[in-house]
């Protein structure tokens, strides 16, 4: 069972109170700031510090990579044309 969406929007990292993400296989919340994921179970996010794990510095450098992507992507998204009707 996913975590619900609308509830990773109301999230925070409990240590930095910073953004959460979902990881590419939905099973741990990503604090970049504090270096942690937070593991989900059963679409229960364990938001404990204690539960959570240490990222690595190549998780780091892939998430960074990563989110790059999708704000370049995004970028490009906003700045599409749209016709407009006369």
């Amino acid at each position: 069972m996913a975590l619900d969406p609308k509830l990773l929007e109301l999230l925070v990292c409990p240590v930095t109170k910073g953004p959460l993400t979902m990881s590419a296989d939905k099973d741990e919340l990503i604090s970049r700031s504090a270096r942690l994921a937070y593991p989900v179970r059963d679409g229960i996010a364990i938001m404990l510090e204690t539960q959570a794990r240490v990222l690595s510095d190549e998780e780091i450098e892939a998430l960074h990579a990563h989110h790059v992507h999708h704000v370049h992507h995004a970028h490009h998204a906003h700045h599409a044309h749209i016709p407009t009707s006369p």
